[in-house]
């Protein structure tokens, strides 16, 4: 009688051990997505800062030029970069990075960021 009654109490506790696992396989795919979401926001972050010191970076190389050709060349230079780097993940050329994929966002970024970085020099050189 002892063996069937533990039996049964298995049986009842099984359905609920079921219930909670896929509780917690629902929670670790939603955590999953959630850091995924996260890298890909850091992500676009690190791309627009790039672009960014890129153009002040350029700017500040060229302080003997006019204003003028350091903002273009540093757009130049950080479009140039922004999009080498982009066709290197697009062909898979960085070989540390092998789930590397080119990105719209990704462009979008770094466009963002050149602009930003014009914005802020023409600031400083203007105002």
């Amino acid at each position: 009688p002892t063996a069937s009654a533990g039996n049964e109490c298995a049986m009842v506790a099984a359905p609920f051990s079921f219930f909670q696992d896929k509780r917690a396989h629902r929670a670790r795919i939603e955590l999953t997505y959630r850091l995924e979401r996260l890298a890909r926001q850091q992500d676009k972050v690190e791309h627009f800062l790039a672009s960014l010191l890129i153009v002040v970076f350029v700017h500040a190389i060229l302080w003997r030029q006019k204003v003028c050709r350091r903002l273009i060349t540093g757009l130049v230079v950080g479009a140039f970069f922004g999009l080498a780097k982009e066709a290197a993940d697009a062909t898979g050329l960085w070989p540390w990075c092998p789930p590397c994929a080119a990105d719209d966002d990704d462009m979008l970024a770094d466009g963002m960021g050149l602009l930003a970085g014009l914005a802020l020099l023409g600031m400083w050189h203007f105002c």
